[in-house]
């Protein structure tokens, strides 16, 4: 009987074929036969699948695909319509029980339906930023060479953590 054969001949082939060639798809050898060799073929060519040459090595270096560039972190927008917190003058602005930011510079409100890039918050160049551990301008904390400092992140008393301060731990009492 044929059908029986094809069954011992799929069952006797090797797995990664059996599982990309179903039963149904074939109801002679010549087909089961081809499409095998098709899968097998395919097989192939991802295992011995070679990385393309850098660029600088290809022969047409302008040809060669170049992968997409990831945006910078302070090169963001937001969507069509929604606006940032406007923020005036010197207004405070709350931080979660940290000490209040001052904000200085022109606000930057829209009107929902317009721009939204004029909404986005300007981004301030490194140069500009100043780190919370060294508390130096200009570096981020990858480029700190500086131990880092304790301090308690609820009130930001110097050299001591949230478990062990003495106003934010409930110790107050404790302590006196």
């Amino acid at each position: 009987d044929l059908t029986e054969q094809l069954n011992y001949a799929h069952r006797n082939m090797l797995p990664r074929v059996q599982i990309a060639l179903r039963r149904d798809e074939f109801h002679d050898f010549a087909t089961s036969e081809l499409l095998a060799s098709r899968i097998e073929v395919s097989c192939k060519a991802a295992t011995n699948y070679r990385v393309p040459p850098a660029p600088e090595k290809s022969l047409f270096p302008e040809l060669t695909y170049g992968s997409p560039r990831k945006a910078s972190r302070g090169s963001k927008t937001g969507a069509t319509g929604l606006s940032a917190p406007v923020v005036t003058g010197n207004q405070k602005v709350a931080s979660r029980g940290r000490v209040s930011a001052v904000a200085s510079g022109p606000s930057t409100a829209t009107v929902p339906g317009t721009s939204a890039v004029s909404a986005t918050t300007p981004v301030r160049p490194a140069s500009a930023v100043k780190y919370w551990n060294c508390e130096e301008i200009g570096h981020i904390a990858r480029e700190c060479g500086e131990r880092r400092r304790t301090y308690c992140f609820r009130c930001g008393r110097p050299d001591v953590t949230v478990k062990a301060c003495p106003t934010c731990s409930g110790n107050a009492e404790e302590s006196r």
